[in-house]
């Protein structure tokens, strides 16, 4: 099986620079990161909640576990968030 391509930093620079273009920055960008440094498919990305992802009291979980339904495999899997995406999650 072939391995999916991936973004270099300029390509990832670029699509970050047309998020700022947009009408919903941070929304746009927040998405293109946490595909980026999570590795989640477009299914699982519109599969989380909110609470998946942050605690009770509003803090950025350091991982989270997909459950089965949300996966592509229908394996649970846990997920960890970087430091440039917490950053990005407290915006």
């Amino acid at each position: 099986m072939a391995q999916a391509a991936t973004l270099n930093d300029a390509q990832i620079k670029r699509a970050l620079r047309y998020c700022q273009s947009r009408r919903y920055v941070t929304r746009d960008s927040t998405i293109l990161l946490f595909s980026i440094y999570t590795g989640l498919r477009a299914k699982e990305l519109a599969a989380l909640c909110v609470g998946d992802v942050y605690n009770e009291d509003g803090t950025v979980r350091p991982q989270f576990t997909l459950r089965a339904a949300q996966t592509k495999g229908a394996r649970t899997r846990t997920v960890f968030v970087n430091a440039a995406l917490t950053a990005q999650l407290l915006r």
